[in-house]
């Protein structure tokens, strides 16, 4: 072989070598490349979970989020119905009382002012009985004498007295 060019001691110290060059790669480079391979893949794995459960949270989140909305729009018009009807309540009651007080002043006033009638009847009926009287006074003074004029007056004041009560 060494006709072809071959040196068998150069092509074993080759083969060393090589041999040699691949246990150092397989040791020192190849060893810690895979290892670092690996633990990139571990890494992009975690990453691909983490976010994977990031978006979880986010969608979590959203429910949460619009049933809290939800359930604060229902307690606000639940509590704005309670307000107009507690308002409407109020409302009502205000224009009962109003009326009882109104209904109450009208009264007081319809007997005062019945009483003011009773009053000015009696006056009246007083003043009419006096003027009577004097008219009568005046009237019998030219045809009566002082005997006959006191018997009339008695005998009027009690018919008048009769009639007035």
């Amino acid at each position: 072989m060494e006709q072809l060019g071959i040196n068998y001691k150069l092509l074993l110290a080759q083969l060393i070598n090589f041999v040699l060059l691949f246990y150092i790669f397989k040791k020192f480079l190849a060893k810690p490349f895979s290892e670092f391979v690996k633990k990139q893949k571990q890494r992009e794995k975690i990453q691909e979970e983490y976010e994977q459960k990031l978006a979880e949270l986010d969608l979590e989140k959203e429910k949460i989020l619009n049933a809290t909305r939800k359930k604060a729009k229902e307690t606000a018009d639940q509590l704005i119905h309670e307000a107009v009807k507690s308002a409407e309540e109020l409302k009502k009651r205000l224009t009962e009382e109003v009326k009882k007080e109104v209904q109450l002043e009208k009264e007081k006033l319809m007997k005062e002012l019945e009483t003011e009638k009773e009053s000015f009847e009696k006056e009246l009926k007083q003043n009419i009985l006096n003027l009577s009287l004097k008219l009568t006074e005046e009237t019998l003074k030219e045809f009566m004498t002082e005997e006959r004029k006191k018997e009339y007056q008695k005998l009027l004041i009690k018919n008048l007295d009769k009639t007035v009560n």
